[in-house]
């Protein structure tokens, strides 16, 4: 129905094949959300809140799928949502208060819709696939970035649009930032001291840093700018360019200064 409903945590538990489906109305879950068995899907406009004070944590088992539609992060001040599972989102992900980090796994943003955003607090994810249909954009337009231990990857056919906020990836083995949908950062920071490889050309309108003896292999895709530009790196960082890629402007043009 479309009450709201307030649980303290929530297991989905189906028979191999069966999906539990929530269709109406809103979930406030005070700690954990599993599905240990089948599939869980949030096909709604509703949405589902993760509140109170203590530390709570969103796990999948199995070989079905967990799909949110909208979710909200409401935790106390400093208070996490941790996870090491592959879910999903539809709809929109926003983090009013409290942190969600992900050690492992993958959150894969899907739906039809450009309106649907990733915003709000301190975000740590493990890897992201974003995953939009046809000219769907999941957008981000929050002074709060996010970051990224693994890969980042727009798959398509939809895209990714950062209008502001810092998108990190500062994982200490390599990582990938792939396509072939379009990707668009704000500021875009590589640190952790390993190579982060370049699968697609992307835009990046901002700011790019390279930091903490990091390397970013741009291989033979390129990086553009539709303003004015800053390159930062520090003496441990390398930024090399191949022959067949490079970094173009059609704004004011880049700049480069040291980092911090």
């Amino acid at each position: 129905g479309g009450a709201s409903w307030l649980f303290n945590s929530l297991t989905a538990s189906k028979t191999a094949g069966q999906t539990l489906t929530h269709t109406a109305g809103s979930f406030n879950i005070g700690v954990n959300f599993s599905c240990t068995s089948g599939s869980f899907t949030s096909s709604s406009a509703g949405t589902i809140s993760f509140t109170g004070a203590v530390v709570g944590d969103i796990a999948h088992a199995g070989v079905g799928t967990t799909t949110f539609d909208h979710i909200q992060l409401a935790k106390g001040a400093g208070v996490d949502v941790t996870s090491t599972s592959d879910w999903s989102v539809s709809g929109n992900y926003t983090n009013t208060s409290g942190d969600l980090v992900c050690s492992g796994g993958t959150v894969t943003f899907t739906g039809n819709s450009s309106t649907h955003a990733v915003n709000g607090g301190a975000v740590q994810y493990n890897s992201v696939t974003v995953a939009k249909n046809g000219l769907a954009t999941l957008t981000h337009s929050t002074a709060t970035g996010f970051s990224v231990l693994g890969d980042f990857t727009c798959s398509g056919p939809g895209s990714f649009s950062a209008t502001a906020g810092t998108v990190t990836l500062n994982g200490t083995s390599a990582q990938g930032i792939g396509g072939p949908g379009a990707i668009t950062f704000n500021d875009l920071s590589l640190s952790g001291g390993s190579t982060k490889t370049l699968g697609v050309s992307v835009t990046i309108n901002t700011t790019l840093v390279v930091t903490g003896n990091s390397t970013f292999a741009m291989g033979t895709n390129s990086v553009s700018s539709d303003g004015s530009s800053t390159i930062q790196g520090d003496p441990g960082s390398t930024l090399p360019i191949g022959a067949a890629a490079g970094i173009s402007f059609t704004g004011a043009g880049w700049g480069y200064s040291p980092a911090n």
